[in-house]
């Protein structure tokens, strides 16, 4: 998933990631299904340790350091947040923008797909981070609906 931020002010970068991180993920944080990888746990949940979850001793930005786990998603999607502390790569400040929201934007299949159908999993809003919440659903309803 991307955002996009169009025609606003300040620090409009675009934020999320594109990349596949099934193909990316550390066998120990991989959630399988019928042998093959569906989702990946961050380090946090499947460990639980102070240092992966940044609390304690490491709950705070000195302490709280990029992990080898985080490292691996920051590579894929150096946009996207990778640990509790990534804000300097991470907090985009935007104003004034409406956004673009896309899901799965490149992925061939979805650009097959999404190209020639009267539904776009890709919506612009206005009116900042809440209206776009409260939008957000009906994109996910569209995106569902295209496949079926």
């Amino acid at each position: 998933m991307t955002v996009n931020p169009v025609n606003g002010t300040g620090n409009c970068t675009v934020a999320g990631c594109v990349a596949d991180l099934t193909l990316r993920c550390p066998a120990e944080l991989a959630v399988k299904s019928k042998g093959r990888v569906i989702s990946c746990r961050s380090a946090c949940d499947v460990f639980d340790t102070d240092e992966y979850c940044c609390r304690g001793v490491y709950g705070n930005p000195s302490t709280c350091r990029p992990t080898h786990y985080s490292k691996i998603f920051k590579k894929a999607c150096p946009t996207a947040y990778s640990y509790a502390y990534d804000d300097p790569t991470s907090i985009f400040t935007c104003s004034g923008s409406d956004y673009v929201i896309s899901f799965c934007s490149y992925r061939s299949r979805w650009e097959r797909n999404m190209i020639t159908s009267k539904y776009a999993a890709m919506v612009l809003v206005s009116g900042g981070f809440k209206t776009m919440v409260r939008r957000l659903w009906l994109v996910l309803m569209l995106s569902v609906d295209a496949f079926n």
